[in-house]
């Protein structure tokens, strides 16, 4: 509120506005304004701004080419299919919005590829647990993926029926289809029993509660990574979802839940990546295909482009 800055805010964000007492200052140099506040919700993660584990990322969105205006905006290269909730979130997870599908491969998988066949040849996987998402998936590195509840979710009397899987899936159709589907039909066979072995029997470090979606996530990340000796693992990739964002009415209270499930979620991870002595060694980063409006719908606001993330590591 001491920034002009927070005048105009107010004037636009009319019922969805944050009240100062609604907020926690922190301040920041070479800004236009040195005081800013985050939701009054994210106590934990402040407490990681505070001590340098948490940076805040502000206007953040899909984006081909920079747009000066809206009169610009009509004859420039855009996102394909704006507004699209699945097209931006290919978008977000590939960052080519500009091309339709998912034909360029995740961010997170193309890193991993770039890893693997660097110089230092680093033993990497790339986990999903939010099914068959692209974020994961690279040109060489295939995602391997993971059930939140039920870990890697073997397949029942795989020793029983492994021969007659490597038979079958031996054999040549003479069709790219059914070739390719074959191979990812063992891929995966072979993946969950290699995992599943690799989690059986683990725990976590900490006493770990998971109260929410959120928390089963990244509370199977948390025994993955206890599992990285086994896998001879130097670097990892995982890819979680949390959704609910889509808040065109109620927002305010719909905000103060998730935000208070977030930062629960955040402060049980971290205390459990100490506990395992690497929180050193983990980036957090969030990202969305969409922000919101500014301005109110009448008690919601609706799709916009770019929107405020945050980065955190020990």
């Amino acid at each position: 509120q001491d920034c002009n800055l927070y005048s105009e805010y107010r004037s636009i964000r009319t019922d969805l506005l944050l009240e100062p007492r609604e907020l926690i200052k922190f301040t920041t140099a070479g800004q236009t304004c040195s005081n800013f506040g985050v939701h009054a919700r994210f106590q934990f993660l402040k407490s990681l701004y505070d001590k340098g584990q948490a940076a805040f990322i502000a206007n953040i969105g899909n984006l081909a080419v920079p747009i000066k205006d809206k009169f610009h905006y009509r004859n420039v290269q855009r996102c394909h299919g704006l507004f699209s909730h699945s097209d931006q979130q290919n978008g977000a997870q590939t960052l080519k919005c500009q091309d339709m599908g998912t034909a360029a491969k995740g961010t997170g998988g193309r890193i991993a590829d770039a890893l693997a066949q660097g110089k230092k040849g680093l033993r990497t996987t790339s986990f999903s647990l939010a099914g068959t998402s692209i974020w994961p998936q690279g040109w060489a590195t295939q995602r391997e993926i993971i059930d939140s509840r039920l870990g890697s979710g073997r397949f029942e009397g795989y020793e029983r029926w492994r021969y007659t899987i490597d038979n079958i899936t031996a054999q040549r159709h003479g069709n790219v289809y059914a070739e390719a589907y074959a191979s990812a039909f063992l891929d995966a066979i072979e993946t969950t029993e290699k995992v599943g072995q690799a989690l059986a029997g683990v725990k976590t470090a900490t006493t770990y509660p998971t109260p929410s979606g959120l928390d089963r996530q990244l509370n199977q990340i948390a025994k993955l990574m206890r599992t990285r000796d086994a896998r001879k693992a130097e670097r990892d990739f995982f890819f979680i979802t949390t959704g609910g964002w889509d808040m065109h009415s109620n927002m305010k209270q719909n905000l103060d839940r998730k935000f208070n499930e977030i930062d629960g979620a955040l402060r049980r991870f971290v205390a459990e990546m100490e506990g395992q002595k690497i929180w050193d060694k983990v980036v957090f980063v969030t990202e969305s295909e969409f922000a919101r409006t500014l301005d109110s719908n009448g008690g919601g606001s609706d799709h916009a482009w770019a929107g405020n993330h945050f980065i955190i590591g020990g």
